[in-house]
């Protein structure tokens, strides 16, 4: 992944984004190592997740994403990418799903040679999808169950790709019992924050409570974990494993290999969740170009977190204000950008809210998210509502995202709140160290070097 941290949209190459050797040099030479944790620099800050502990959140229903839920958010998806990374590059699952490279000695000009297996690359991809599928399955299990933890991070994954389809959400729920406690429920913002960690062995920490109570009841917590422990697999599990990944006409019969973690989940599946289980990997698969373009961007890591999703929460309040004066459905689709869909997305999370929210800001009793539009029609809807927004509101609706750019606007908007004499020489200077510190913590993070010593001020 590159280090320059620009938005898709970026324009102008010019914006102050150094190249990974400038920073490498940057880090050996300009910023001292620190010499201790308490030396290391907190990025994110701490406050800016402080707000979590305010418990009266739910109670205002008027009330938008906060700063600090739309923070986790990024920092969850950054760990859904690092899921897929690890799946995908895994040796052990592999093996554990019989597709290890098989190379074969051959004789070439009477010399022995070992020749490549051609079709590894191509079969190694069956992983993640099968791993959808498992995790699927594994969050029906949970949803049906009747002690409600946070669940593992696969689950965590299914269960956010189905919130953001809000209208298909919101009618699977109405088949429990209990659906309206169900649409009520918060997402668990405060628990995956606490949960989080930088760890790249063990990035998802829970209690060992958390951790046994889910595992009585619906199999190993970590399935990654359990999937790569190859050896301990019983000859019926690995030929499970084996079949579903040889076999593409196999893929939706999980339930051999599923049973094997925990026979309690046979009679809570269906007929029907079995073949929902293919909707709700489809729902994942359409989230994945969101999230690599928000590890792109890495707004999570930036110098202006904290302006950029305060920004953003205002943009969507005006987004969703559009809506008010839309009332055929025809129409050409309302397209959010980047920053706006990050907060629609994490207001999505919270149904209840969301559709509180919708009430009072678009005046309707819902707005659906529809991730399934075909990007002829997406991109003449952006056109539209970029004209739209700049008309009403003066400001560029499309404007670049990027590290330098955010942390421009976020020290130009603390001159302006200051009401003091704007000296942009130093507000460039002082954006420029800025931003080549927090690319080189960075990179130093990324490469495993010691992290360059923190300073008194850590974010705009």
């Amino acid at each position: 992944m590159a280090l320059a941290f620009r938005s898709p949209n970026h324009h102008d190459s010019r914006s102050g984004a150094a190249s990974r050797e400038d920073l490498l040099k940057a880090l050996e030479t300009k910023f001292p190592a620190s010499k201790s944790i308490d030396d290391e620099p907190a990025i994110p800050t701490p406050d800016i997740f402080a707000s979590l502990l305010d418990d009266d959140h739910a109670k205002n229903e008027e009330q938008l994403p906060r700063i600090a839920e739309c923070a986790v958010h990024l920092r969850m998806l950054e760990a859904f990418l690092v899921l897929k990374q690890k799946v995908a590059t895994s040796n052990a699952l592999d093996r554990a799903f019989g597709i290890a490279p098989k190379d074969t000695l051959t004789t070439v000009c009477g010399k022995r040679c070992r020749k490549t297996d051609t079709t590894f690359k191509e079969r190694r991809k069956v992983k993640w999808n099968l791993f959808v599928r498992m995790a699927a399955w594994r969050f029906l299990d949970w949803w049906k169950g009747a002690v409600k933890t946070l669940p593992p991070l696969d689950v965590l994954m299914v269960w956010h790709a189905f919130l953001l389809n809000h209208s298909a959400y919101r009618n699977f729920c109405m088949t429990p019992v209990d659906a309206s406690q169900r649409l009520a429920k918060e997402f668990p913002w405060k628990e995956i924050h606490n949960a989080l960690q930088d760890d790249k062995e063990r990035f998802f920490n829970v209690s060992s409570d958390v951790e046994s109570t889910f595992s009585d009841h619906h199999g190993p917590f970590d399935l990654f974990k359990a999937l790569s422990d190859h050896d301990s697999h019983s000859m019926m599990l690995k030929d499970a494993l084996e079949k579903l990944a040889s076999s593409p006409e196999l893929q939706n019969d999980l339930a051999p290999a599923m049973l094997y973690f925990n026979s309690a989940t046979q009679p809570r599946l269906s007929v029907s969740d079995q073949t929902r289980i293919q909707t709700l990997k489809e729902m994942v698969e359409r989230q994945e170009k969101f999230v690599v373009n928000m590890a792109n961007i890495l707004w999570f890591r930036s110098p202006a977190l904290a302006g950029t999703l305060e920004r953003a929460i205002v943009r969507y309040s005006r987004f969703l204000a559009f809506f008010k004066d839309r009332e055929d459905a025809n129409k050409m689709p309302l397209v959010p950008t980047l920053d706006i869909d990050l907060v629609w997305h994490t207001h999505l999370c919270s149904p209840a809210l969301y559709q509180a929210g919708c009430k009072h800001f678009a005046g309707r009793d819902s707005i659906n998210h529809d991730d399934t539009l075909a990007q002829a029609l997406l991109n003449d809807g952006f056109v539209s509502t970029a004209r739209m927004y700049e008309i009403r509101f003066r400001e560029e609706y499309n404007a670049c995202l990027c590290w330098p750019c955010e942390a421009l606007r976020s020290e130009l908007g603390s001159m302006k709140k200051a009401n003091g004499e704007v000296d942009f020489a130093a507000i460039a200077k002082k954006v420029q160290e800025d931003v080549e510190y927090y690319q080189v913590v960075e990179l130093a993070r990324r490469t495993g070097k010691p992290l360059p010593a923190k300073r008194d001020v850590e974010v705009l």
